[in-house]
């Protein structure tokens, strides 16, 4: 019976030394992304391993939104190539 308590500790173990972090560290990358980090801390702890992977495989919302400034700020510039006025540049806070 003992070698059966000792596998439960060990497995218990594993699951608070990889699993955790795993919620948290997917939990982070969805926030960096822009994405809601409590469905992802819940599936990270859930789902461990699998669940960083998928939060790295997400889409990263704030650069997709500064890739479409910059297309919607080069759209503008070639339709506007004669005109005199110079373009207004991108902002740090266009982006929030």
């Amino acid at each position: 019976m003992d070698d059966g308590s000792n596998a439960m500790d060990t497995l218990l173990g594993l699951v608070f030394i990889l699993w955790i972090p795993c919620g948290i560290y997917a939990s982070a990358i969805a926030a960096s992304k822009e994405h809601n980090w409590l469905p992802w801390i819940l599936g990270g702890l859930l789902c461990g391993p699998v669940a960083l992977i998928a939060a790295a495989g997400l889409p990263d919302r704030k650069l997709t939104r500064y890739i479409r400034i910059l297309s919607e700020d080069q759209s503008e510039t070639t339709k506007d190539a004669g005109s005199v006025t110079r373009q207004q540049r991108l902002q740090p806070s266009d982006l929030r």
